[in-house]
């Protein structure tokens, strides 16, 4: 468990590092990191669940928010503007790239909290 919590950090902070030409980047900067950080101190077994979860719901929150433009983006433009490597410009597509960047964040501090609940055990 210690290797995938330390991949997942190192791809949290690739995730990071390409942010930097979003609109938004220090906003995309902050989330990555955060969970990288998360993932850091998972591989040394170090777990603040309260701030784990809370990072999970408002991440979980935020993606509800922007999961409409998963649907509008697929309507507008199909599932290859979401997944393609090409610079479509349109808000919807942003919105739905971001909407699932925020499910993988979710999905990876609702592991991180289950992990800490099953090692503190209190």
């Amino acid at each position: 468990m210690r290797i995938i919590n330390y991949i997942l950090c190192i791809l949290f902070i690739l995730f990071a590092a390409v942010q930097y030409n979003d609109p938004d980047p220090f906003v995309w900067i902050s989330i990555y990191l955060f969970t990288s950080f998360i993932c850091f101190l998972a591989a040394r077994k170090v777990y603040y669940k309260q701030i784990i979860l809370a990072g999970s719901i408002l991440s979980f929150i935020w993606s509800l928010t922007l999961a409409a433009s998963i649907l509008k983006a697929l309507n507008l433009f199909g599932a290859g503007s979401i997944f393609s490597l090409s610079m479509i410009k349109d808000n919807e597509v942003e919105e739905a790239r971001e909407s699932l960047g925020l499910i993988i964040v979710t999905i990876v501090l609702i592991w991180k909290y289950i992990e800490a609940k099953r090692f503190s055990k209190t």
